[in-house]
């Protein structure tokens, strides 16, 4: 799967079973990867623009430079994911699984969170951490949930921040 190659299916195999698949620089954009299981797959610098995750497992995996603008990441598994420097503008992370992922350098603008869970070892982009904790309640099992009413985007959504 060279870069920029448009994402298909081949002679009919399944694409929901990908675990540590390699698609570094794959174009994924707007293919359907509900509930697909995405653990450990090597996904940086590919191109998620629309791309349905919603319910999928991409715990560990490799998602840094990626382009997840307009993704649908609802319920998604990305506990210890690498999103270090990723593009998750106006992205749908609903209830996703945040748990020690690396967000350093995301660009997070417009992106819902709401009931996004995360913990101490999630690392946010510069000066996030203080104002998702003051959005956020904290869980028995010592995460946290982002909260909101879910009646407007403004409680949802995360102001851009700048990169260095």
């Amino acid at each position: 799967m060279g870069s920029g190659r448009r994402w298909s299916r081949h002679r009919g195999l399944p694409v929901r079973y990908l675990v540590g698949a390699i698609l570094s620089g794959a174009d994924l954009s707007r293919v359907d990867l509900t509930d697909a299981n995405l653990t450990r797959a090597n996904l940086a610098r590919a191109r998620l623009v629309g791309t349905n995750l919603i319910g999928a497992h991409l715990a560990g995996a490799n998602l840094s430079a990626a382009r997840l603008i307009g993704a649908h990441l609802i319920g998604a598994d990305l506990t210890s994911a690498d999103l270090t420097d990723a593009n998750l503008f106006d992205a749908h992370v609903i209830g996703a699984d945040l748990t020690g992922a690396h967000l350093i350098g995301a660009d997070l603008s417009g992106a819902s969170l709401l009931s996004a869970l995360w913990s101490e070892r999630t690392l946010w982009p510069s000066g996030l951490a203080a104002r998702m904790k003051e959005q956020s309640e904290p869980l028995a099992d010592g995460r946290w949930r982002v909260r909101g009413s879910g009646s407007s985007e403004a409680d949802l959504s995360v102001p851009q921040v700048p990169v260095p």
